[in-house]
């Protein structure tokens, strides 16, 4: 539904910003980092998975979401040149499991995932972020990709709305 989830569109200049906090985090300025992140009350923190033993940077809003711009998770211990996204968080079920899973067992380098319904009131469709240029997922996406980086992008989808055989497929792979 529209109420499902804040997002705001983001101007130029705060994509820009995005742009220069990754390039900090890339260039290990941590602290200048977490300092553009502030500004979006966003926090750049790490958790050790006990499952893979690898150590996670995440890039997260705090509570309370008022932006919805998404997380970004980076894999030190990335064993696979491989960015994960999970564009619709919300609407696509048990997608964003499945997508942490592979980003863990594969030992990808990135996981993006959405941060709003694509239904999200204050969006309007700019919150379909598989649709919107206008997006920090997207921006995000176009500074991590590069001609040695794959990215997996996961979606559901209601085979109720396709003919055979999709309809009776588990599992469609496209190329965009």
């Amino acid at each position: 539904s529209a109420a499902s989830g804040a997002y705001v569109i983001p101007t130029v200049a705060e994509l820009d910003a995005w742009t220069l906090a990754l390039n900090h985090f890339r260039a290990g300025r941590l602290d200048s980092c977490r300092f553009v992140l502030a500004r979006f009350n966003y926090a750049l923190t790490t958790l050790k998975d006990a499952f893979s033993g690898a150590t996670f940077d995440i890039f997260r809003e705090n509570v309370p979401v008022t932006r919805g711009w998404g997380t970004l998770i980076h894999n030190r211990a990335n064993l696979k040149r491989i960015n994960v996204h999970v564009n619709h968080p919300v609407e696509d079920g048990n997608v964003a499991i499945i997508a942490a899973e592979l980003f863990r067992r594969a030992g990808a380098k990135w996981m993006l995932i959405g941060g709003s319904s694509k239904a999200a009131a204050a969006g309007g469709k700019d919150a379909d972020l598989a649709l919107s240029g206008n997006s920090v997922f997207q921006r995000l996406h176009e500074l991590l990709a590069d001609a040695e980086q794959v990215s997996v992008s996961l979606h559901a989808y209601n085979p109720y709305y396709y003919e055979f055989p999709i309809s009776v497929a588990d599992v469609i792979l496209s190329n965009g």
